[in-house]
């Protein structure tokens, strides 16, 4: 039998070489929120805790540029984790971006660029200050969620993002406000200071650490939209960050990248439009084999990230 050293010197497909880490916000959550939205958040003190727990295991934190690298020259590397954060929430920049550089850890920021205009639709945000503030939901259909426990409260959080997912993406909130007819909601929620801005990404942009990426103008779930749609999505976000910040995004995620949201068919679609490197959110660790335009990433959060460490740390 092959030893694992010989087996891994082959180079196989299936050898797996590190992970590539889904992050969104640098902040403490928030533990009267639904933690599904909540789980968003992930503490400056346990990043890092993360980081020391890595390094002290004999991970090393990459850019996706090496990682892209170590798979496509077959480099026998191990242990290489490559950290992203998704969405471009502000606090990437005050929290993230000073903790990242006094760690020395390369990070990618996926950015929306209509949280940086300020126009978004934090439906998520939206939707967990219902469920909290309301001991029932009923939506427009007459769909009826019980809200009288926090228990209750996490699975009407989920339910209801479920039927959120699948509506119509291009003309997203006139549904959500027939879905949520019955009840007052500020649907500008958040535009005053979640997103990061133009001068925060240009001094993200000088950062040696910080590598700028596209996660679509919108940020809508690729399942209720065209191919037209889609690539008009992708392309705005490219031209918005070439003209505002003179960066070329070379990096993509996709938004939602769960497999209810994104379909092999969008993948491809992906793939024609010149990026380095495109990732979902697909639950897998990278391998000799991965091909960079399908990065799988695994989502780490406060109650799971040395689990997550100690699976990278056990398979590759």
């Amino acid at each position: 039998m092959l030893t694992r050293t010989l087996y891994r010197m082959l180079h196989h497909p299936q050898v797996p070489i590190g992970a590539i880490l889904m992050l969104h916000r640098v902040d403490t959550p928030d533990a009267e929120g639904i933690w599904y939205n909540q789980h968003l958040k992930m503490s400056p003190q346990a990043i890092e805790e993360m980081a020391d727990y890595a390094r002290r295991h004999k991970c090393r934190f990459v850019t996706l540029d090496e990682m892209a690298d170590a798979i496509q020259r077959k480099r026998n590397v191990r242990r290489w984790i490559s950290v992203t954060l998704d969405d471009g929430y502000r606090d990437n920049y005050t929290n993230g971006a000073p903790l990242f550089q006094r760690l020395n850890i390369p990070y990618t920021i996926y950015v929306c660029t209509k949280m940086v205009e300020g126009e978004m639709l934090y439906w998520w945000d939206i939707l967990e200050h219902i469920v909290l503030t309301n001991d029932s939901v009923t939506l427009n259909d007459g769909q009826f969620f019980d809200c009288s426990t926090k228990e209750a409260k996490e699975q009407t959080f989920l339910n209801i993002r479920k039927v959120i997912l699948q509506l119509p993406q291009n003309d997203l909130l006139q549904h959500l406000q027939k879905l949520f007819c019955n009840y007052r909601i500020d649907y500008q929620l958040g535009n005053d200071h979640l997103g990061l801005t133009w001068e925060q990404l240009h001094k993200l942009k000088k950062e040696p650490l910080a590598t700028i990426g596209n996660h679509t103008y919108s940020h809508l779930a690729f399942t209720g939209c065209t191919d037209a749609q889609i690539h008009e999505d992708i392309q705005r976000a490219t031209d918005e960050m070439q003209e505002h910040v003179g960066v070329r995004t070379r990096h993509f995620a996709f938004p939602f990248g769960e497999a209810s949201a994104v379909s092999r068919h969008d993948i491809e679609l992906v793939k024609g439009l010149g990026f380095t490197t495109s990732s979902t959110t697909s639950q897998e660790y990278i391998r000799y084999g991965t091909d960079p335009l399908e990065f799988p990433r695994l989502f780490v959060t406060e109650r799971n990230w040395k689990q997550v460490l100690e699976g990278i740390i056990r398979q590759c």
